[in-house]
């Protein structure tokens, strides 16, 4: 019953938003520290060397690193919650 409680304050504190920060703060409420990795085509001239080749469609897919889950509510919560709440075109990726 907490996590369902947890999971419908996570939808209504903060108000929405499509700032990088406001979808840490969700995660935060839902008991979950992660960090959010934003990935670009490469780009000659401006892509270093270490970087991966990607396409076009990789500047829509953000990757979602759980650094602790102090909550204990399940991971697919968590990923529920970001899907419903991202932008429009954009997949998010669990990474490890």
């Amino acid at each position: 019953m907490q996590q369902r409680c947890d999971q419908i304050r996570a939808r209504f504190v903060g108000g929405g938003g499509q700032s990088r920060q406001h979808y840490l703060d969700m995660a935060k409420t839902l008991g979950f520290t992660i960090t959010i990795t934003n990935f670009s085509p490469f780009r000659v001239g401006h892509s270093s060397i270490n970087e991966p080749i990607n396409d076009e469609r990789w500047t829509f897919i953000w990757g979602v690193t759980i650094v602790s889950n102090f909550g204990g509510a399940p991971i697919d919560v968590l990923l529920c919650e970001l899907a419903a709440g991202r932008p429009a075109g954009t997949d998010i990726i669990l990474l490890s």
